[in-house]
């Protein structure tokens, strides 16, 4: 009967110290986080370690308070009821990291790039209100399907910009690539090129 006893205490003296070590673990790895800087993620994972070392903590000191305080007298019990209750006095430095993290500029975006492109006016045609430009100089990786043209009073939208054959543009702008704008009627106009939410290109103001 008092071997059945004995290994009761000893297991749950076991898991106390189990959990307190695995606290021990979440400290380490919420400043590993920290300054590995993961992204928006990290708060979400530092505000999950946080409460994890509430509980794991308060369960380390009640198992080994029963493991040692009980008739066993377990030392993996009172390692862990010992290590539970400093971690319980430590847990306020665990907010205090997630705190500096939300505060601190570290979860900010990083600015997404913005492309940009040149152009240059290359064959105006009056008797049809339209203009060609020609590419001079452009970021890599903006694909002409997702470009789109604004102006005063008109609007191209995407996958819809042309050629000077009059077919759509394709492919990724490069230079050399010629490009179409057809207005509506006589006028100055200034042409915008839009990519991702951001003009990538504005042409000086011209007349047809």
């Amino acid at each position: 009967m008092e071997t059945k006893q004995n290994k009761k205490y000893t297991t749950i003296g076991l898991l106390s110290f189990i959990f307190a070590i695995i606290s021990i673990l979440l400290i380490v790895l919420i400043f590993v986080l920290i300054f590995a800087n993961i992204g928006s993620i990290l708060l979400v994972i530092i505000s999950i370690f946080s409460i994890l070392l509430f509980i794991f903590p308060i369960i380390s000191i009640v198992l080994g308070a029963i493991a040692y305080f009980g008739k066993g007298k377990d030392k993996f019990g009172l390692a862990g009821f010992t290590i539970g209750i400093i971690l319980i006095c430590m847990a306020p430095v665990s907010i205090s990291a997630t705190t500096y993290v939300y505060f601190s500029g570290m979860l900010s975006p990083e600015p997404s790039h913005y492309y940009t492109m040149s152009a240059i006016m290359y064959s105006p045609d009056e008797t049809n209100n339209n203009v060609t430009f020609k590419v001079t100089d452009t970021d890599y990786g903006i694909p002409w399907s997702e470009v789109y043209a604004t102006w005063s009073s008109g609007y191209i939208p995407p996958g819809n910009i042309i050629d000077e054959n009059g077919f759509p543009q394709t492919g990724l702008i490069s230079v050399g690539d010629y490009f179409v704008i057809e207005l509506e009627s006589d006028g100055t106009y200034s042409i915008d090129l839009i990519y991702d939410g951001n003009i990538i290109w504005t042409s000086p103001d011209f007349s047809i």
